[in-house]
């Protein structure tokens, strides 16, 4: 145990936030803590200055570019003579037929993640619009997910998106 200075003899007033305990007393890592965010900037670790659009989709228009370079991965991967592979995970509330998805996660074999927020979107045909869905029931990409029933009755019950090329970890 180190000893804490007293008063007027160099103490040094913590001014950081509080941040919330969980159950076992440990607290919340803040956002710079795991790496999302630098502590000087507010920029995320990763160089995105070359970057059109942030890696958490929130619109329609960022949605329309993030298709478009995963488009361009695919192509790319295509013309090396690689697979192309998406992995893709979705969250949401009761996900199935009858629940939400919320949270769609994109990541490419470049390691580039793509969180797209469904809800602040809110148009169910902007998946379709912006192309997404067309990505996702391409043949010729393969798309990894991890117990994909849910994920994938999720998608066709709420977008009306038929998954092709899906290839499930749980199943594997």
């Amino acid at each position: 145990m180190t000893a804490r200075p007293k008063r007027g003899m160099g103490a040094v007033k913590d001014t950081s936030p509080k941040r919330p305990a969980t159950e076992d007393g440990s607290t919340v890592p803040s956002e710079e803590d795991v790496g999302l965010v630098s502590p000087s900037s507010g920029a995320t670790d990763q160089d995105d200055s070359d970057e059109e659009f942030d890696r958490v989709i929130c619109s329609e228009e960022d949605l329309r570019r993030c298709v478009a370079d995963l488009r361009v991965y695919t192509e790319q991967q295509r013309s090396l003579g690689q697979d192309a592979v998406l992995a893709v995970d979705i969250e949401g509330v009761d996900l199935s037929r009858h629940g939400r998805a919320c949270l769609l996660q994109i990541a490419d074999l470049g390691g580039r993640v793509f969180l797209v927020d469904l809800v602040r979107i809110g148009d169910p045909e902007a998946i379709h619009r912006s192309g997404l869905a067309a990505l996702l029931e391409r043949r010729d990409v393969t798309k990894v997910f991890h117990d994909a029933r849910r994920d994938c009755d999720s998608l066709f019950h709420q977008f009306g998106v038929r998954v092709h090329g899906l290839w499930d970890t749980q199943v594997a």
